[in-house]
């Protein structure tokens, strides 16, 4: 279900925010001085050179309509330079 429509961002849903904070809250426990922007909650920022770019729900559209996919991502940047980045495409059995 749509919580909110957002013409900039997309749809947002129940799915986007509680899986938003769950990946967020594990890398804050992991890594508690790293920066973490969260597409749905936003940044918390810190002080040291490390930072996240969360997307916890990529395809919040096709999954709001019970489509087949929807992918998590994730980036890892250090000293504002690129490190590492991961998606996981999410597939759901038709």
């Amino acid at each position: 279900t749509v919580l909110k429509p957002d013409a900039e961002m997309g749809p947002v849903t129940a799915a986007d925010l509680e899986s938003g904070k769950i990946i967020k809250g594990l890398i804050a426990r992991d890594y508690p001085e790293d920066s973490i922007n969260e597409e749905e909650s936003g940044l918390l920022e810190k002080r040291g050179s490390r930072k996240w770019e969360v997307d916890s729900l990529d395809g919040t559209a096709s999954f709001a309509r019970e489509q087949s996919y929807s992918t998590v991502g994730t980036a890892f940047y250090e000293n504002g330079k690129p490190v590492d980045g991961n998606f996981t495409l999410e597939v759901k059995e038709m």
